[in-house]
Parts: C-alpha cells; sequence; structure tokens
C-alpha cells in the first residue's frame, strides 16, 4: 500500500501513528542512574566479618527518596563491594546500612527434604543448631540500624569502613 493511495485522513492518521512510536522509543527510556563506586570492609569486634551480605536502604530523613536497594557480598577479608542491579556501585546519597550474616548450615540432604509418611527421616547431624544471626538485631532493620553511610563521588579514604557495634 503505497501513501499516495491513503486518502488525507489515513495519511494523517498514519503520520500520527509513526510520530507516536518514535517519541515513545525516545521518551520511554530513563536515564541512565549515575552509580559512584563504593566498596569497603566491616568490622566486628575490631575483626572482620568474614562471610554475609550488605545491603544500602535510602535514607529518607537525610532526603534519600531512592527505590535502588545496593547489596554487597561480604568476602572471608571482611571486604565487600556494592552492586545496584547488576552495575557495580551505589547511586549517591545518604544510606542506612544493614547487615545480615548468620550461622546457617547447609545439610545434604536437605534436613526438611521429602520423606515418605512410612519413612523416618534423617537424624538431625551432630553438631546442628538453628541459625542465629552473628551480628546484633539492630543491623537487621533500616528503623534500628545505626550505620549509616553517604556516598559521594570521591571518597575519603576509609569512609566505608564499617565498624560494627557489639
Amino acid at each position: 500500500m503505497s501513501i499516495r493511495l491513503l486518502r488525507p485522513s489515513g495519511r494523517l492518521a498514519l503520520s500520527l501513528g509513526i510520530c507516536a512510536a518514535v517519541w515513545a522509543v525516545a521518551g520511554c527510556s530513563k536515564p541512565q542512574l549515575k552509580l559512584a563506586p563504593v566498596s569497603g570492609k566491616i568490622m566486628i569486634n575490631g575483626k572482620p566479618l568474614t562471610f554475609g551480605s550488605v545491603q544500602f536502604r535510602a535514607d529518607v530523613s537525610r532526603g534519600n527518596r531512592s527505590m535502588e536497594v545496593p547489596t554487597g557480598q561480604v568476602q572471608p577479608d571482611g571486604s565487600f563491594e556494592m552492586l545496584t542491579g547488576t552495575r557495580k556501585g551505589a547511586p549517591l546519597g545518604s544510606w542506612k546500612v544493614l547487615v545480615i550474616a548468620d550461622n546457617f548450615q547447609v545439610w545434604d540432604p536437605p534436613l526438611w527434604a521429602y520423606h515418605p509418611p512410612d519413612v523416618k527421616p534423617p537424624p538431625k547431624p551432630d553438631k546442628w543448631e538453628p541459625p542465629k544471626s552473628l551480628v546484633h538485631e539492630r543491623y537487621l532493620t533500616v528503623k534500628d540500624s545505626d550505620l549509616a553511610v553517604e556516598v559521594v563521588e570521591q571518597p575519603a579514604e576509609g569512609a566505608y569502613v564499617l565498624q560494627l557495634n557489639p
């Protein structure tokens, strides 16, 4: 079908449709979120926390309205690097810090594995104990955490060394 074969109203509708499609594609993409590199270390009682995870949550009381939740895995030396989604870094601004670390144990087969009613499940291993947080419970919720960071483009050395209080 040629545009010349369309009536004027059809040409107008086609032109508007093309314009709307171009506008939608150009106007719907949101700008790339600016992230600053964030890496640091977590210390507890003067020693590095050897595993767990770190989460940043927007500190609304200091004006941060971000819906992002940067996260990082704690390495055996206590170091961590924050990711926002799959990108390295965290958005600029004030953040409350959550730290999750417990003694969760993985058993093979899992203790909760399905067993038919006529089969007795295996006993719990001798050293089994229920998971227990290895950090104070205040670090598990935004309202209770006393850890906070300000993500800036050029942080001072040691700005992201986090000292957990017992």
